[in-house]
């Protein structure tokens, strides 16, 4: 009897040429023909969980990062929430291998690899929603391995208590975006990310791939918006070495000044407290082809402070008309900010002031 590695073996008779192909009997999970063992992983799922050591990053921390995989997948499932449900460890990646439909709250440090597959969301939340009350400062890992780069996060409409984040709402923890596509997501603040830090809830954002783009807001950063909320909260940061903000702009219920079509950066300020900082850094990178009343590409305000040596900013609108004021800075816009550049390749900004 030999094991074909599936659901069958193959019986070969020794003294003449027959062969048959039977199906594994199993007795207490071993083939009692062939001694193969028994796969209870059902890899028709939608969700595939592979735990440390079944999978290995190279190049972490940069453009170039990859994902593989070692093994077969420690459990599977039709969704990302029943997982979390299960002791599942530390250090492990959520692999799709079906296109889902779910809003996701998670308080712990993960790895997620769309695999060319799409989440797409309720429509009646941010689709990730992720932070940690715990004294460690969480990672949300977003990759795709797949080889056309088609994975997409998709759907999410912000319902928290200050309406942020439609696609990825992030406090009190970190994401490093590797690869996927954040699209078709909206919110107030934050039409794809939104990046809030708060007392003792550091958040940060560190791009190395992957797309944000088609999203919508209605006050700050339709693509990404960084806020630092408190004198006393850690500073919110982006940093960006890679990666494409594209397209994103206004909702059709827009308030008339709104800012940073691609990426809003905003500090704190109160005259009784003082001010803390939000901050970019920007090093690689395409911000191009954002809208928004101020700042079609970056909007810094409210005590902010922008640092870029590196990327491309180009093709942002800041527009004005009837219904909306400002229409300044259609590449950059800043105000009672801090902006230092240098390397910076920014052209072909329009600003529609009247």
């Amino acid at each position: 009897y030999t094991d074909n590695d599936e659901e069958y073996h193959t019986v070969t008779c020794s003294n003449c040429d027959y062969s048959a192909t039977e199906e594994h009997s199993y007795v207490n999970g071993v083939c009692s023909k062939c001694n193969a063992i028994e796969n209870s992983i059902d890899l028709t799922k939608a969700i595939y969980l592979y735990k440390a050591g079944s999978f290995s990053i190279t190049n972490e921390n940069s453009v170039n990062a990859t994902v593989s995989y070692n093994e077969n997948p420690d459990c599977t499932s039709n969704s990302i929430a029943e997982i979390f449900n299960e002791d599942i460890g530390s250090n492990f990646c959520v692999y799709l291998n079906n296109d889902i439909t779910e809003d996701v709250t998670v308080k712990q440090s993960f790895y997620l690899d769309l695999n060319g597959k799409t989440i797409t969301g309720t429509g009646t939340a941010s689709v990730i929603s992720f932070y940690s009350y715990s004294s460690s400062n969480n990672v949300l890992n977003l990759l795709d391995s797949s080889a056309d780069k088609t994975g997409k996060i998709t759907g999410g409409s912000a319902t928290n208590p200050y309406k942020q984040g439609g696609g990825i709402y992030v406090t009190k923890g970190t994401l490093k975006m590797y690869g996927g596509v954040i699209t078709g997501n909206t919110a107030i603040d934050g039409g794809g990310i939104a990046i809030i830090s708060d007392t003792n809830k550091e958040a940060n954002f560190e791009m190395y791939g992957g797309k944000i783009t088609a999203n919508t807001g209605k006050s700050f950063g339709f693509g990404v918006y960084v806020k630092t909320n408190s004198v006393s909260a850690p500073s919110a940061t982006f940093k960006m070495y890679g990666g494409e903000i594209s397209g994103n702009n206004p909702a059709t219920d827009a308030y008339s000044a709104n800012y940073g079509g691609g990426v809003a950066i905003k500090g704190y300020y109160k005259s009784s407290e003082g001010s803390k900082s939000a901050d970019l850094e920007m090093s690689g990178g395409r911000i191009e082809s954002n809208t928004a009343a101020c700042g079609g590409g970056i909007s810094l305000t409210t005590y902010s402070t922008a640092t870029i040596s590196g990327g491309t900013v180009s093709q942002n609108v800041a527009t004005t008309d009837s219904q909306t004021s400002c229409g300044r800075g259609g590449g950059i816009f800043v105000e009672n900010s801090i902006l230092t550049f240098s390397n910076l390749t920014i052209s072909d900004n329009v600003a529609k002031s009247t």
